[in-house]
């Protein structure tokens, strides 16, 4: 029962864990750096940072369109479009 239940973990790669794990760790730090000296945020500087989070997911996005295929970034555009609950395994391919 255990193996049926980490096999969907057999198609992630080293490469796909680092391309997210990397990003994120940097993103979180470069998010509580520039932040940290308390100064006031200003409209257009939290617009600058939405556009860089937005632009950082997309990047993500067209990795996985990318390293999966069409399909795989097409699921994970609807996933993300969409209103309805989607699961994480959306994103693997099939075995």
């Amino acid at each position: 029962m255990l193996e049926n239940s980490l096999s969907v973990f057999s198609s992630i790669s080293l490469t796909d864990v680092l391309v997210f794990i990397v990003p994120f760790v940097l993103a979180v730090l470069v998010d509580l750096l520039t932040h940290k000296s308390g100064h006031k945020i200003t409209m257009g500087n939290a617009l600058l940072w939405s556009i860089i989070w937005v632009l950082c997911s997309a990047a993500f996005g067209y990795y996985i369109w990318l390293s999966r295929g069409a399909e795989a970034g097409s699921s994970m555009r609807q996933a993300m479009c969409s209103r309805r609950p989607w699961r994480w395994t959306t994103f693997l391919p099939s075995t």
